[in-house]
């Protein structure tokens, strides 16, 4: 089966041990697979390329049925994921982490945990950048649009053959917690959003801590998000760097 001349497209994710090995049909030797794939934001990275991202779109036509039905043309914006590797994603990723130890997840979990984190917001690679990086409100069109990310995410990363579970994790990361029923997914939520009220945004400044929770707390009481989760965040906040 032949691909684009000058990218690999990897089709098989499978974790062992620590690391991530790479099925692709060229045959990526170990030593390449550990020189490039050594974490999953390397990976994340990896498929940002448009090239990638053409592949994923040809072998999923759900993708351009979702951005046609919502007025959206296919194109790829790509900075609207690495505007955000060092801050959102990675604190998110952080956050998450810290919470599935403290809940004794085992550690498999917590790989597919480490990934979804990673990847979960992979889907706004389709959105548009002004709409991603407006400096004030949305309006109801604008959040219906950037709603898509996590369908999109899913779709076009079902197409690398990643573990369901974690395709699921992403699917699902904006889902209450009353249907979301994967402890993982209630965690990753959890961290999402946690993530997303400590840091500055071109529309809003950063919550502290303690106000971060108390809003996650509210929310656990609304049937939104784990009540349970939100405990355990509490704690590490409390003892944390999470908390700084």
């Amino acid at each position: 089966m032949c691909f684009y001349k000058n990218i690999r497209i990897f089709i098989g994710l499978v974790l062992v041990e620590n690391s991530l090995i790479i099925n692709s049909n060229n045959n990526l030797n170990e030593a390449e697979s550990s020189n490039l794939f050594t974490c999953p934001f390397q990976l994340l990275n990896y498929f940002c390329k448009q090239s990638v991202v053409d592949y994923m779109i040809k072998n999923n036509p759900n993708i351009k049925k979702i951005l046609l039905k919502n007025g959206l043309d296919y194109s790829v914006y790509s900075k609207n994921i690495k505007d955000i590797i060092n801050t959102h994603l990675k604190f998110t990723t952080k956050t998450a982490l810290k919470i599935a130890s403290k809940m004794q997840m085992p550690y498999f979990d917590r790989k597919q945990l480490e990934i979804a984190c990673v990847f979960h917001d992979f889907g706004k690679i389709l959105i548009p950048y002004e709409i991603i990086n407006k400096d004030c409100e949305l309006n109801s069109s604008e959040k219906q649009i950037i709603n898509l990310h996590a369908r999109l995410g899913f779709e076009l990363l079902i197409t690398t053959k990643m573990d369901l579970r974690i395709l699921n994790l992403i699917k699902n990361h904006h889902v209450n917690s009353e249907i979301n029923h994967d402890v993982l997914g209630k965690i990753l939520s959890v961290a999402d959003i946690y993530s997303a009220l400590r840091e500055e945004r071109a529309y809003k400044n950063p919550l502290n801590a303690a106000r971060a929770v108390e809003i996650l707390d509210q929310k656990a009481k609304k049937g939104e998000v784990s009540a349970e989760v939100v405990y355990v965040l509490n704690q590490i906040v409390n003892t944390s760097s999470i908390a700084a």
